[in-house]
């Protein structure tokens, strides 16, 4: 819908958010099932969100991940437009236009097909029940060979371009099945709008429930901090101080909602950010960190020096204090990364440094290479203090 009206994705989902809230639209979360992509549950409140399904079509049993099988939904109110109930037929084309390739192959032969994939992430697997494995197909469109070995799929980098070649190494018949991962980039996954701030301002009531957490698979989070606070409050005065501190976060918020980030929450004057994309976890800190100077000019009370520290990982989404909040290495990495700031520059780890978009919007920046110790960690890690002074990796 975003690409037809030519819009934003965050602001179309804040439309159909914001519809939902005034009774136009139904939201519902499914539980899809992972190989023919049919909801195999669906609940209209997260906190009903059960932890596991089955689908009969496929015979298996699947967990929930917010990451892969976990989507928000929208529907027309019955009484805007009623529709039919079910859904269309498991083998028919309009359920399953992410599978490019099915075919059977006999016991113990070994069959090549003619076929072409676009660049992109794709899943090889079989109709039978059994394991899958994902490849991302380049642009020179070589396809690995895929090997089935008892209830296990294996995948030889070794390929063909324009060209699949099957080998069936079980005492049974298959059908190979080669999905389209290119689908789930449109998904409204549940790891995807929960770090939307829209989501957060117009679903409060969206929360898991008590005891429940979910893994997140990837997100970025950004740590802020006044650097000597207790000294300003000492030299200000706690009402000056306090209000200089609220501006503060007003500023912050701005910013972190600008660049599609929300504010998880507030720990004294430290702020707690997150992004579902790094590369605009980068662009909010950068524009914190260059517009700074902006709030400080003119203020009787001096304004503030910065420390901020982002990171991209794994966590765990909770209910705490009545929010959803992230729990986990990635949130624990972040903070202590902010704490190496010297005050006025950003930290920024070396796996947000590792994201091509987010590497694109650091170019012109001065930055150093460093690393260090961090507490509750075996091994060092490697980040890159930026300022904002133009300049190359040093």
């Amino acid at each position: 819908m975003a690409r037809f009206w030519h819009a934003t994705s965050e602001d179309t989902v804040e439309l159909f958010l914001a519809a939902q809230r005034l009774g136009i639209m139904i939201m519902g979360w499914d539980l899809l099932c992972p190989r023919c992509r049919g909801a195999k549950a669906r609940v209209e409140h997260l906190h009903e969100l059960p932890q596991a399904a089955h689908c009969s079509s496929c015979n298996i049993d699947y967990g929930r991940d917010f990451t892969r099988n976990v989507e928000l939904t929208f529907h027309p109110e019955p009484w805007l437009r009623p529709l039919p109930e079910g859904e269309l037929c498991l083998l028919g084309q309009g359920t399953t236009p992410h599978v490019k390739f099915q075919a059977e192959v006999a016991a113990h032969t070994r069959k090549s097909f003619a076929m072409a994939l676009r660049p992109g992430p794709y899943r090889f697997r079989t109709v039978e029940v059994g394991g899958g494995a994902d490849a991302d197909i380049a642009a020179d469109g070589m396809i690995p060979e895929v090997t089935a070995s008892g209830r296990d799929i294996a995948l030889r980098p070794s390929g063909h371009k324009n060209e699949i070649v099957v080998s069936n190494d079980t005492d049974r018949p298959l059908f190979f099945v080669v999905e389209d991962r290119n689908w789930a980039r449109d998904a409204l996954t549940g790891e995807r709008v929960i770090a939307m701030p829209a989501f957060r301002r117009l679903c409060p009531e969206q929360l898991l429930r008590p005891g429940d957490d979910v893994e997140i698979g990837r997100v970025a989070i950004v740590f802020t901090d006044l650097q000597g606070s207790t000294k300003l409050y000492d030299a200000l005065g706690d009402a000056t101080a306090f209000h200089l501190v609220r501006d503060h976060f007003a500023f912050l918020s701005e910013r972190v909602e600008r660049h599609n980030g929300l504010i998880v929450k507030t720990v004294g004057d430290a702020v707690m950010a997150a992004f579902h994309d790094p590369a605009d976890a980068v662009r909010a800190v950068l524009s914190i960190q260059d517009e700074v100077a902006d709030f400080n000019r003119g203020r009787s009370d001096g304004g503030v020096i910065l420390k901020l520290g982002l990171h991209l990982g794994s966590c765990i989404a909770v209910t705490a204090g009545g929010v959803l909040d992230y729990f986990g290495s990635a949130v624990n990495t972040a903070s202590r990364l902010e704490h190496q700031c010297r005050g006025g520059e950003v930290i920024v780890s070396d796996a947000v440094f590792a994201d091509s978009e987010a590497r694109e919007a650091l170019n012109g920046r001065m930055m150093t290479e460093d690393n260090a110790m961090l507490r509750g960690l075996s091994e060092p890690v490697r980040f890159v203090r930026v300022g904002a002074v133009q300049a190359t990796i040093a």
